[in-house]
């Protein structure tokens, strides 16, 4: 059984938000979400999986690529890594940026074997004004789906055969 959470912030002053909020990639961040997993890991005295968030807008202050911040919050915590493929999709997307950069960087950044789950699951496109937003809530997705795979050469098996499926 696997424990796992998204990088995401969802209280501040004490109030509780409905809803897992981006943060900075900075190495603040990184420090903090480092403490808080190992606080959480020491607890649970077990290795907890961390989620790759989908994202909708980035912060002018984040100083490391996601991936990269990622597989160093792997290396430094312990922590193991629940990579959610349509998030990446939806991320690179809504930022301009290439999903199989974000794949390439992960497999070779991250600790051999931090992969430890894979989510493959749909979204929706959303036009607002001027601009198309992939979404992951409003709609049912059509495929939702998730794979367990501990073995880095089926999680890239995995990995492309899913992003294969992106393509329009």
């Amino acid at each position: 059984v696997f424990v796992s959470e998204h990088v995401a912030w969802s209280v501040s002053d004490g109030i509780y938000l409905n809803e897992l909020l981006p943060l900075p990639y900075t190495e603040e961040s990184l420090k903090v979400l480092c403490q808080n997993i190992d606080h959480f890991q020491t607890l649970l005295k077990r290795q907890i999986l961390i989620e790759n968030p989908a994202t909708y807008l980035t912060f002018s202050m984040s100083k490391i690529p996601e991936a990269e911040f990622m597989a160093e919050l792997a290396q430094r915590s312990g922590c193991g890594l629940l990579l959610d493929v349509n998030n990446v999709h939806v991320s690179t997307c809504n930022h301009g940026m290439d999903a199989r950069v974000w794949i390439d960087t992960i497999l070779h950044c991250a600790p051999v074997g931090a992969i430890q789950e894979i989510h493959v699951a749909g979204h929706f496109v959303a036009e607002y004004e001027d601009e198309t937003i992939l979404m992951l809530f409003g709609k049912a997705a059509k495929h939702r789906f998730s794979l367990d795979y501990r073995s880095p050469i089926t999680a890239l098996q995995a990995m492309s055969i899913a992003l294969t499926s992106f393509a329009d």
